[in-house]
């Protein structure tokens, strides 16, 4: 069943109120009885106090009278009652169609305004994405540059570190040089009074002349003597560390290339410098046989060490595997392996 709404109050008109002509049509338009537009005409005048109180028949008869007549200007003649009612529907249908288009193209109009104002706004997120992309990218390439700056400091740390220990050897060298030349300074004013007291005792005939006429031989005893050796050994064992150090330079100075043996010792000394000291000694002796301890040497934690027990392999089998001594372990592992190899094929041959 098909409702009806009154144009004006836009409150539904029951097909009743059509049908017994309460409503009236204007332009295509419904209006019920309390909407009519001002200036109307009225389709049904206002009964006189008398027709309302019923006591005279005339006047019922004048209000039948207008009822017809304002039937009649309404719907035609009754023979055409059921077209016009006919025509007001369609009338009614088609204010109906054109009250749903106009809201279908009120909502189609409010929705391609959301979708313009939602494009607009995916466009600025697009943009943003865009922005923040290149902001991902630019914090990328400052963390890369930043990795790069403390790996460089990284290698200049290390490098400063490497020269520091460089320095403290160097220092303590110079210390225990600055020593020695003392100690050989004090034996140069020794001898210096020695041959003073020979001459004198020469000049005094207190020294035996041999048969060529010459002076006896009055030097002192060999100085490399076996009491001198056992010396030696007792102070490459004294708990000073200071001491086995002189002890390692006095057989280095000397050239006393029997105590290389003794040396090999001292490779397991708790202190760098003592152990650095003897393997350069066993280096400048040519001494072959340090050749395995030294490869047990190149496992030490100091790299320092390392270098100098690479550097005296080199000087006593004259191969130099491309070993480092601040290399990872496998590449130093490597290393040995080629050299290792090197000498059994060096020995086979």
């Amino acid at each position: 069943m098909k409702i009806y709404f009154c144009d004006g109050c836009n409150e539904s008109i029951p097909v009743t109120a059509i049908q017994d002509g309460s409503v009236t049509t204007i332009k295509g338009k419904l209006f019920c009885g309390d909407c009519v537009p001002t200036g109307t005409a009225v389709t049904a005048a206002p009964a006189s106090a008398t027709v309302r109180g019923g006591s005279s028949p005339l006047l019922w008869v004048l209000v039948l009278l207008l009822i017809a007549w304002t039937a009649y200007r309404e719907f035609g003649a009754p023979g055409a009652a059921a077209t016009g009612f006919g025509e007001t529907t369609q009338a009614l249908e088609s204010s109906d169609a054109e009250w749903r288009l106009s809201t279908v193209e009120k909502d189609v109009s409010t929705l391609r305004m959301t979708n313009e104002d939602v494009a607009d706004q995916l466009d600025r997120q697009r943009s943003d994405v865009d922005q923040l992309r290149t902001t991902v990218t630019d914090l990328t390439r400052s963390a890369d540059q930043l990795r790069d700056e403390v790996d460089g400091f990284a290698r200049g740390q290390a490098e400063m570190g490497r020269g520091i220990e460089r320095t403290t050897i160097l220092e303590n060298r110079a210390d225990y040089l600055s020593e020695r030349i003392d100690v050989l300074a004090g034996m140069i004013n020794d001898m210096r009074g020695e041959v003073a007291r020979v001459e004198s005792l020469a000049e005094a005939g207190m020294i035996g002349v041999g048969a060529s006429g010459g002076a006896m031989d009055t030097s002192p005893a060999d100085a490399t003597s076996d009491g001198e050796y056992a010396a030696l050994r007792r102070r490459l064992l004294d708990p000073d560390a200071s001491e086995r150090f002189d002890a390692v330079s006095d057989i280095m100075d000397q050239r006393l290339k029997d105590l290389a043996p003794d040396l090999l010792e001292v490779l397991g000394d708790e202190d760098a410098f003592v152990k650095i000291l003897a393997m350069e000694a066993l280096g400048d002796f040519g001494y072959v046989e340090a050749v395995q301890p030294l490869f047990e040497v190149l496992d030490d934690p100091s790299p320092q060490i390392r270098k100098t027990a690479a550097e005296t392999l080199i000087r006593l089998t004259g191969y130099d595997p491309g070993y480092d001594a601040r290399g990872t372990q496998s590449e130093r592992k490597k290393a040995v392996q080629a050299w290792s190899k090197w000498l059994a094929d060096d020995a086979n041959g």
